[in-house]
């Protein structure tokens, strides 16, 4: 096998409190951390919008996965930008990175379960500078709690299940209700909120997710996903022999992320 694949299972359950069941406490806040008022429109789901929203994460992980956009503002004020595809049905994931802060040498990266490629070019030019042949992406374990670019293609991962909610049970959570019609792009959409804090736009009169808005209970992490259309994705991985173990190249990887 010439290609680095990612092929082993992961726990959506480990993710999804994250998205979503850790929703029910804290304030109303939108992906730019404002208040919401709801533009007038706000008010309870009905039991029709409830069961669309039950369908949308089983519904992603049906359709196998999707093309998708996110940016995100950290609590120090720095910024990441993903562009990429992800493959709900066999948990892996693939994007361009832009970043402001820790995250700003990485330019790509790929994950999975257990695993976060990382392609840094200041780190490829000062292994060949040095004589260490070279290196395109650096393999580490994965961080949720320790670094915000795991957390945030955790929340990427964690957007599609195996399982249908419970209908009535989402309807039943504090914070849940419908809060406008809108477009995405140039796609109707009704904006229903799940708990307090995360918002899915879903395809006027369908479960398809079109975007995404979370936020931590604090309100200092906005996250925006939107989606293109949802399908298979392809995702091989880059060829083995451009890939290191971090414990390989640890130093330079600390000098090369450092001034991150």
């Amino acid at each position: 096998m010439n290609r680095r694949h990612f092929l082993c299972g992961i726990s959506i359950a480990v993710v999804l409190p994250t998205v979503i069941t850790a929703c029910s406490k804290g304030s109303d806040t939108s992906s730019s951390g404002e208040k919401s008022d709801g533009g007038g429109e706000e008010r309870p789901i009905t039991a029709d919008e409830a069961a669309r929203l039950a369908e949308t994460l089983f519904l992603n992980y049906d359709l196998g996965g999707a093309t998708f956009e996110l940016n995100s503002q950290l609590p120090d004020g720095s910024t990441v930008r993903l562009v990429g595809e992800v493959d709900w049905t066999n948990h892996l994931g693939h994007a361009a990175v832009t970043a402001t802060g820790s995250d700003a040498p990485i330019s790509e990266v790929y994950w999975s379960a257990d695993a976060v490629l990382e392609r840094i070019p200041a780190l490829t030019a000062l292994a060949e500078q040095l004589g260490r042949g070279s290196i395109t992406f650096v393999a580490r374990p994965p961080s949720p709690t320790g670094r915000h670019l795991d957390a945030l293609l955790g929340i990427v991962a964690g957007l599609a299940s195996q399982q249908r909610d419970n209908p009535l049970l989402i309807q039943q959570t504090e914070g849940t209700a419908f809060i406008r019609s809108d477009t995405v792009g140039e796609v109707a959409v009704d904006v229903l909120r799940y708990g307090t804090r995360n918002r899915f736009s879903l395809q006027a009169g369908a479960a398809n997710l079109v975007r995404f808005e979370g936020n931590t209970e604090r309100g200092d992490r906005p996250v925006v996903i939107d989606f293109g259309p949802h399908s298979p994705q392809e995702i091989p991985g880059p060829l083995t022999t451009e890939v290191v173990d971090i414990a390989t190249v640890q130093e330079l990887y600390d000098a090369t992320t450092a001034a991150g």
